[in-house]
């Protein structure tokens, strides 16, 4: 053997991979902060600014709700509730006064368009899990409106709600050519995600009304403004009808199809029903990890 260390090969490649991760580590906690500040990546953009401080109104117009009904409730001493009121109160009041500064005022509208949609794709991704979308339909909708988010933080407030890709995707252009390559065809005839596709829509936008008529019952004029506030809700209520009465022709049109479509959704509702009571049960304590395991795997094969 060539090797004339006192160490064996094991431990000299043991000690020196040891050594680089703890270099790396040495030299990353000690420069990322500064290689941040230098490329200004911890710069707010001025959408950033508006939407920190619509989160800091929320947060603590949310958290003297909460500080009330723990009162009533006996959770907090009424002697400290006056103090942590006021203290909540005026974070409060600062953040709506730096809402309606002139430049902030007046990019309200785009950013609770981007909050809005931002609600959408979290319920899509909820669907997505539960089997009550195909990726097909979740891909298409996803698409939509990733390209809708980026056309408004782009200051857009009007964009094109029929497109689904970004045509300056390499991705989904390769995706389109090798699929028209094999002779296959990419269309939108198909029912069940045709239906699937409305009945999607029309939930999501039933949530956000939901969330938005929320943020309403908060002293929502100090947050957001009312032109802003009423025209994202009208768009939604609007979105939601659209989407209902082409739910509702495809249901009349194809009777026996629908039928089949709509038990197999109506399953995996009922499958997401059993799956988020077992997981309340098991955080209440009321069955053991073992039992959770074997009743998951149970609601799983039946999927």
């Amino acid at each position: 053997s060539n090797w004339d260390f006192i160490v064996s090969p094991k431990e000299f490649l043991l000690a020196l991979t040891i050594g680089c991760i703890l270099a790396t580590l040495l030299v990353k906690a000690t420069t990322i902060k500064k290689i941040i500040s230098i490329l200004k990546l911890d710069t707010l953009t001025e959408i950033e600014k508006v939407e920190i401080q619509e989160a800091r109104a929320i947060v603590n117009y949310k958290v003297n709700e909460r500080i009330k009904i723990f009162q009533e409730r006996g959770y907090i001493d009424a002697s400290v509730v006056d103090e942590l009121t006021d203290i909540h109160k005026k974070q409060y009041d600062i953040a709506c006064q730096e809402l309606f500064s002139p430049n902030n005022r007046a990019m309200s509208m785009q950013v609770f368009r981007m909050y809005a949609i931002g609600i959408e794709l979290s319920y899509l991704k909820e669907l997505y899990r539960y089997q009550e979308v195909n990726e097909y339909v979740y891909k298409k909708i996803y698409g939509k409106l990733q390209l809708q988010l980026e056309t408004i933080e782009g200051g857009d407030l009007n964009p094109d709600l029929s497109l689904h890709t970004d045509k300056k995707d390499i991705f989904s252009r390769l995706e389109i050519f090798i699929v028209k390559l094999l002779g296959g065809t990419i269309n939108d005839k198909n029912i069940d995600d045709l239906y699937m596709y409305y009945r999607a829509q029309s939930i999501i936008s039933r949530k956000v009304l939901k969330q938005l008529r929320t943020i309403d019952q908060l002293s929502a004029e100090d947050i957001f403004t009312k032109e802003a506030l009423n025209y994202v809700v009208n768009l939604y209520q609007l979105f939601k009808e659209q989407n209902d009465k082409k739910m509702n022709s495809i249901a009349d049109t194809h009777i026996e199809h629908y039928r089949k479509l709509s038990y197999d959704l109506a399953v995996h509702k009922v499958n997401k029903i059993q799956k988020n009571v077992l997981h309340e049960l098991y955080h209440s304590g009321l069955v053991t990890p073992k039992l959770y395991a074997q009743l998951s795997d149970e609601m799983s094969s039946k999927d």
